[in-house]
């Protein structure tokens, strides 16, 4: 894939949220850079396989400084470029800590990950502020006991993960998914 950057936001004369997706790895996993439109602070979203060299590209040809690289679940697809990520940027890594522990590199796919550590919890109630950007973190188990969405409520931007995808929610039909739902945290439909 030459440019794996499938989106852009419009040209820096709105100023609204900037975002770039990039669609990466064999899950062809969205990661995101995500911007205020003035500010040279971004955040990244859910680095995942091969887009660590894509997502530095493209932030250092806007002109923007890695803040923080954010995991909205720690599933393998949306983690697996953090350590190389951090490596290039420097920035903090931040997840839920239900899902802190999926940073350690063990998969059941074969692949070798690198383990990265998170320096931050994103936990319910937190803020996240990127520029002029704050979100808020929602806890929102079902797809993994750590799912967070990040809500910035000025412009109405949602940064999901999993937990919708285009159309529908997010899976959450696997067995570990039904006992949180059993546990009274989310009810799953069916």
């Amino acid at each position: 894939m030459s440019d794996p950057i499938v989106e852009r936001s419009p040209g820096p004369a709105a100023h609204r949220p900037r975002i770039e997706t990039g669609t990466f790895g064999p899950w062809q996993t969205n990661a995101y850079l995500v911007w205020d439109g003035r500010s040279s602070n971004a955040l990244v979203l859910d680095p995942g396989m091969g887009a660590a060299t894509a997502l530095v590209e493209r932030a250092t040809a806007n002109g923007l400084r890695l803040q923080l690289i954010a995991n909205s679940h720690g599933h393998i697809d949306h983690v697996f470029d953090n350590a190389a990520l951090h490596r290039a940027s420097q920035a903090p890594i931040a997840i839920h800590p239900d899902d802190a522990y999926r940073l350690e590199g063990h998969n059941a796919y074969g692949y070798e990950m690198e383990a990265s550590t998170a320096e931050r919890d994103l936990r319910e109630g937190d803020q996240l502020t990127v520029g002029d950007l704050t979100f808020d973190v929602l806890h929102t188990p079902g797809h993994s006991e750590g799912s967070v969405c990040l809500y910035e409520e000025r412009h109405r931007l949602l940064l999901s993960g999993d937990v919708l995808f285009a159309g529908s929610y997010g899976r959450t039909e696997l067995p570990w998914m039904r006992r949180i739902a059993l546990a009274g945290r989310l009810l799953i439909p069916g």
